[in-house]
């Protein structure tokens, strides 16, 4: 997409409509971030990945998909449940 030409208009508080053939080309859903800078006489945007507080948003993904206990930790849970399983049965407590 090679010097497509687009022309357009501002919308009230200054919004701007980027085309759909353009949305579509990049990408770009209803909600994406930008950097918009400007240099000598043009306005420049940017794409950008959205950031969460701590980084961007596909580090956070993967960390919510990384597992929050290990093998050995959930062995040590489970000893320890079994642990109480047993005393409850020695008093009665069922």
């Amino acid at each position: 997409m090679n010097n497509l030409v687009t022309y357009g208009q501002t919308f009230s508080k200054g919004q701007l409509t980027i085309p759909k053939k353009i949305r579509d080309y990049y990408g770009l859903g209803e909600n994406f971030a930008y950097k918009m800078t400007h240099q000598e006489d043009r306005i420049i945007i940017e794409p950008q990945e959205k950031k969460s507080k701590k980084g961007n948003l596909a580090s956070a993904l993967a960390k919510i998909k990384e597992p929050i206990y290990s093998q050995e930790d959930i062995d040590f849970i489970m000893r320890g449940r079994d642990d109480w399983d047993k005393r409850i049965k020695e008093l009665g407590i069922e």
